[in-house]
């Protein structure tokens, strides 16, 4: 599972929560809600953990997913 987080959200705390399941936790901050780095990050982890399939919710997070399907 990851997660883009806002570095600037610090009441959503999600990470917290899904540190303590057992499960593969990955947490990307992003600078501000157009911070292209955050593709470059999605890109290299998708393509070091060899993953196939994206599952996306929203405009912004669609629009990545969409873009690494091209790359």
């Amino acid at each position: 599972m990851c997660y883009l987080r806002d570095r600037h959200d610090g009441v959503f705390a999600i990470g917290d929560e899904a540190r303590r399941l057992p499960i593969d936790y990955v947490e990307i901050d992003e600078a501000h809600a157009l911070d292209w780095s955050v593709f470059t990050r999605l890109r290299q982890l998708t393509r070091a953990r060899g993953i196939q399939i994206v599952h996306a919710h929203e405009y912004k997070t669609d629009l990545l997913a969409l873009m690494l399907s091209r790359v």
